[in-house]
């Protein structure tokens, strides 16, 4: 993944294609970004835990399982493809908790 994205469209754009329930917040925290960088909000849609599409603003990083917490050394913002589901660091993200980052170039 590279380290920059570009998240322009407005929310109701993604909503229509993927159909989740959306979060208040969205209405007024979204503004067009031409750099979204690791560590900013970005637009996601995941599923909640009764399996519903929500749509909502999600962290883009991830924080392995051996952190001790806000220690900004170990976040992770990339993983191969060919190991993801294998390695300690993203194999629970991977199986348990995936979204979709909604963008529209890098």
């Amino acid at each position: 993944m590279c380290g920059l994205s570009i998240q322009h469209s407005d929310p109701e754009v993604w909503a229509g294609r993927f159909d989740p329930e959306r979060d208040p917040v969205l209405i007024g925290e979204h503004h067009p970004r031409h750099q979204l960088a690791p560590t900013q909000p970005a637009l996601a849609t995941r599923a909640d835990a009764r399996c519903r599409r929500t749509m909502t603003f999600l962290r883009w990083d991830l924080e392995p399982y051996w952190s001790r917490g806000g220690d900004q050394r170990c976040r992770m913002i990339n993983a191969r493809a060919d190991t993801v589901a294998d390695k300690p660091d993203y194999r629970a993200a991977f199986w348990e908790r995936r979204c979709l980052i909604q963008t529209e170039g890098f």
